[in-house]
């Protein structure tokens, strides 16, 4: 679905006189190129929901502002599954709470990749340029007042030619996408351990289509069908 191509490709082997067959393998085909296919069908980019919860649900303590440091749930090899993510997409987002709270740098430094470009959703700029995600390390974009409307953002990274985005902000933002129908693919990390009360992280409706072990760490992955 690129229109710059559009069948082209077909059309020049089929006048050389080359016997040409199509559909073949569709649906793993469509699968393999997902990312390609969303951005290019959907006008907007391929969308990854991820974020790591305890075994009773929160993706955080309960804590005031950016009082202490935000809660470290998964283990070693999530850590660095979750850098290698991070190389193989062109974006990550966060919301401008996950920035002021956690002050997060959301490169791939664990992992060595490309890192992705940062994108902040911040309408009122509230996070300061002396935070991380305004360091040098890697392009940031700022939305500001665009950033209350889920479609205008998604449209303007479709703009700038950003094909697949991991949102890795709190639930809140989490929230935003899913209820709106803005995602493709949620990745879920279960850790083996309880703190009985916090931040609750977002509550999958759909069932998850695969389930694995990240060290201690449970892993599922839900469709967005």
């Amino acid at each position: 679905p690129f229109s710059q191509v559009n069948g082209a490709g077909i059309k020049r082997m089929v006048d050389a006189g080359i016997n040409v067959s199509v559909g073949i393998l569709e649906n793993e085909a469509r699968e393999l190129n997902r990312i390609f296919i969303t951005f290019h069908e959907k006008k907007r980019p391929y969308i990854i929901l991820k974020w790591a919860e305890t075994a009773d649900g929160f993706v955080d303590a309960n804590r005031d502002g950016s009082a202490g440091p935000a809660l470290k749930i998964t283990g070693g090899a999530a850590n660095t599954l979750v850098h290698r993510w991070r190389a193989e997409e062109a974006g990550i987002l966060i919301g401008k709470n996950t920035a002021l709270n956690d002050n997060p740098t959301l490169t791939t430094r664990k992992f060595g990749g490309t890192d992705p470009v940062r994108i902040l959703l911040d309408t009122n700029a509230e996070v300061p340029t002396t935070f991380n995600i305004h360091n040098t390390d890697a392009r940031t974009i700022v939305i500001g007042q665009d950033a209350k409307d889920l479609q205008k953002v998604l449209t303007e990274l479709y703009e700038q030619q950003i094909q697949s985005v991991i949102v890795e902000g709190g639930p809140t933002v989490h929230r935003s996408f899913y209820n709106a129908g803005l995602w493709d693919e949620a990745r879920r990390f279960i850790a083996p351990f309880e703190i009985g009360e916090g931040v609750r992280a977002l509550q999958m409706r759909e069932r998850p289509e695969n389930e694995t072990m990240v060290g201690t760490d449970h892993l599922l992955i839900y469709r967005n069908r």
